[in-house]
C-alpha cells in the first residue's frame, strides 16, 4: 500500500505522455531487514527498495518512506519514536537517517564523504552506533553519533573492514564483525577486542549473557551448536522482541523463533 505521492517529491523524470498506475502485491522478498517495534505490536521492514511498516500478528504492509530515499538496515529507538536506517545519497556514499514511524519527519543524521552504515541503538536511545570509514585510512571502524549534539567519536582503533555494531543491553559493551569473525569489545574503547567466534551479524541475548549470530555455515548460532540450519538466511541481526521470540529473515519471509 503506497502513500499519496508527496507534492515536493522531485521530478524523476521528464517523460510525458499517457500513464496508467498498476498495483502489484508481493509476499515474499529479497534480503529483507527486519526489525520489532520495542512493544512488539509492529514490524518494520525494507523491501523493493522501500521502508513498511506492518503489523507483528501479520497483514497488509504500509509503506512510509518516500521515493527519494532507499532504507535497509532498519531499528527502532528504545521509545518507539524513531526508525534509524542506512540509505545510499549522492553526498557520500550510506548515510544514517530517522524517520517517525508513521513516514513523518525523516531526517538525515550523518553527513560528509563518508560510508555511514549498519546502525544500531544504544539502550537509552541517545546515540547511534554504525560502522563507518570516517577514520580516513581506508579502513571501517565502530562509531558512536550522539543524536542531540551531532558529535561523532570512535569506539574502535584497530585496521580492518569492521561492520555490523550492536550495543549490550546495559550499553557497556559492542559486539562487532571483522572480516568473517565475531567480536566484543567495552562501549568505552579503553580495551583490545575479544574474538568470539567465526560468524557475522551477531545480536545479543536480551539479558547481556552472550551473543547469537550467523555461522558461516548460514545458520544461527549461540556458539554452540548451530541451529535454524537450511533457511536461507538473510544477512542482518536478529531482533529480540520483549517475549522473548526473536524475528529474522529468511526464505524470503519474516520468520519468528
Amino acid at each position: 500500500r503506497q502513500q499519496p505521492r508527496d507534492p515536493v517529491d522531485p521530478v524523476l523524470n521528464l517523460l510525458t505522455g499517457s500513464t496508467r498506475d498498476v498495483s502489484v502485491t508481493f509476499t515474499e522478498a529479497t534480503n529483507m531487514a527486519a526489525a520489532p517495534s520495542p512493544d512488539g505490536e509492529r514490524i518494520a521492514f525494507t523491501a523493493q527498495g522501500a521502508l513498511w511498516i506492518v503489523a507483528a500478528s501479520g497483514g497488509t504492509a504500509t509503506r512510509i518512506s518516500n521515493w527519494n530515499v532507499e532504507p535497509t538496515a532498519p531499528v527502532w529507538s528504545p521509545d518507539g519514536s524513531l526508525i534509524a536506517f542506512q540509505t545510499y545519497t549522492t553526498g557520500g556514499n550510506y548515510h544514517l537517517w530517522t524517520i517517525a514511524p508513521d513516514g513523518s519527519d525523516p531526517v538525515e543524521l550523518t553527513t560528509g564523504y563518508y560510508d555511514d552504515r549498519e546502525p544500531a541503538w544504544t539502550p537509552d536511545g541517545r546515540t547511534l552506533v554504525f560502522a563507518s570509514d570516517r577514520s580516513n585510512d581506508g579502513q571501517y571502524k565502530i562509531w558512536g553519533y550522539e543524536i542531540a549534539s551531532g558529535r561523532y567519536f570512535p569506539l574502535t582503533k584497530g585496521p580492518g573492514a569492521e561492520s555490523n555494531p550492536v550495543v549490550s543491553p546495559d550499553g557497556s559493551q559492542i559486539a562487532f564483525v571483522d572480516t568473517g569473525k565475531v567480536y566484543t569489545a567495552p562501549f568505552s574503547g579503553t580495551a583490545a577486542p575479544t574474538l568470539v567466534g567465526d560468524g557475522l551479524a551477531p545480536q545479543w541475548k536480551p539479558d547481556g549473557s552472550g551473543l547469537l549470530y550467523q555461522a558461516t555455515s548460514r545458520s544461527l548460532t549461540t556458539g554452540g551448536e548451530p541451529f535454524a540450519s537450511g533457511e536461507d538466511l538473510f544477512p542482518f541481526p536478529v531482533r529480540f522482541l520483549s517475549d522473548g521470540r526473536f524475528l529474522y529473515t529468511a526464505d524470503g519471509k519474516l520468520k519468528l523463533r
